[in-house]
């Protein structure tokens, strides 16, 4: 808990925030700098939590402190020696069995890491601006790769954290690069979480308008996860709305179809295309989720079923399956 205090000729006000609070269990053994140091591990477990939370310590804490240390090291590592590289996941025109764009994911080359253990580190300790162009970079380059080799060129989705809008200038560092390399809009998507468009700022508003100016696709991903608002929608320009897979693992499989609950993702699809916008579907791993998919008038699916995160090379000759 940390608390203002009120010095002679201040204006009477008080103010106070709650943090979190961390205990350490004394085992009878342990220096009191070790309780301390582990008091403040809780802590920042209890942050992570949420506010007003509490966490007593526990050894897998500082596991998990060492792990991320490493993780971290490795980071800067990382974007020091040119450490990363772009997988890509095709995403696929349901409708007409073709090729629609890939979603691009960036990965380690030093190490196997899922991104799921990585990005969280990248974020927590602001690697997110410098990570973020690093990837973007990347994308245009492959880009400009296939286009000089023949390949065929589909649309690019680029993530966008919400711990990005520090970078102001991220939209023009991109239109730059599309520029310089003769990248049309079309060939470029951009992924946003819901948790962008919460930041209801000047910086937010100003990065809407110049993709919005320039003519770049946008997707909400992750939609139905969060704070998802049938409201919003009716004033964000957003072209995708991108349901995350754990809305597939609950209302598409046998069990929910026998009992009607997929009848949600139908009109969920149903709505996106009553507000103009096209639905994509993450995490499709079955044929019957695919066909099922399909019949209720998808638009776009990505997932094991098709494709892994794939190399560019492999994006280059990639066809999709017929279904079976």
């Amino acid at each position: 808990m940390q608390i203002e205090t009120i010095l002679p000729g201040d204006k009477i006000e008080s103010r106070v925030t709650y943090l979190g609070v961390g205990i350490a269990v004394s085992d009878g053994k342990s220096s009191f700098r070790r309780l301390v140091q582990n008091a403040v591990v809780a802590i920042n477990t209890a942050k992570k939590a949420g506010s007003n939370s509490a966490c007593v310590y526990e050894e897998a804490m500082q596991e998990d402190v060492h792990r991320n240390n490493r993780i971290r090291d490795l980071l800067l590592d990382t974007m020091k020696n040119d450490g990363f590289y772009m997988l890509y996941q095709p995403q696929i025109d349901i409708q007409k069995g073709t090729v629609s764009g890939t979603e691009a994911l960036v990965r380690l080359k030093k190490e196997r890491i899922s991104p799921g253990l990585f990005i969280p580190v990248v974020e927590k300790e602001g690697f997110i601006r410098r990570i973020g162009r690093i990837t973007t970079r990347l994308v245009i380059e492959q880009i400009v790769r296939w286009r000089e080799a023949g390949e065929p060129l589909y649309p690019v989705s680029i993530n966008y954290s919400s711990s990005q809008l520090g970078d102001a200038g991220y939209v023009d560092y991109l239109l730059q690069l599309m520029e310089k390399n003769h990248i049309p809009s079309l060939l470029i998507k951009l992924e946003f979480t819901e948790s962008v468009f919460f930041n209801n700022n000047h910086v937010t508003q100003q990065l809407l308008k110049k993709r919005q100016d320039a003519d770049i696709s946008l997707s909400l991903d992750d939609f139905g996860t969060g704070y998802s608002s049938l409201k919003y929608l009716t004033y964000i320009l957003v072209d995708y709305l991108k349901l995350d897979k754990s809305i597939i693992d609950s209302y598409l499989t046998e069990e929910a179809e026998a009992e009607g609950k997929d009848r949600f993702i139908r009109d969920i699809i149903s709505l996106a295309h009553d507000l103009g916008k096209k639905i994509v579907l993450e995490g499709v791993e079955t044929a019957w989720q695919a066909k099922r998919l399909k019949s209720f008038g998808c638009d776009i699916i990505q997932g094991y079923y098709y494709s892994r995160p794939i190399s560019p090379e492999e994006i280059a000759t990639f066809t999709v399956r017929t279904e079976d």
